[in-house]
């Protein structure tokens, strides 16, 4: 799967993560975002999913170490930034 970086803010500074789109059985998509080790927080990954309502919820988190919300805010609020765009 091709993966497509987009840019995120976290404790007012800018970082990039990656999304990976994911196969699905239907027709809502299903990505896999990626960050890296910024400060204190150890690369992972997010799995994100479209609602039928056009919302995006996390299924899954994978990392090393607990992560802050408000970087996971952050990183999701990137994502949807992202994808908003990609529509337009």
């Amino acid at each position: 799967m091709q993966t497509e970086p987009f840019s995120f803010t976290y404790c007012e500074q800018q970082y990039e993560a990656t999304a990976e789109c994911l196969p699905g059985a239907n027709i809502l998509r299903r990505y896999r975002l990626a960050f890296p080790n910024i400060q204190s927080i150890v690369e992972g990954t997010i799995q994100v999913a479209e609602t039928p309502e056009g919302e995006w919820l996390i299924e899954k988190f994978m990392s090393v170490h607990p992560v802050p919300e408000e970087f996971l805010q952050g990183v999701c609020q990137g994502f949807v930034e992202f994808i908003d765009n990609q529509k337009t």
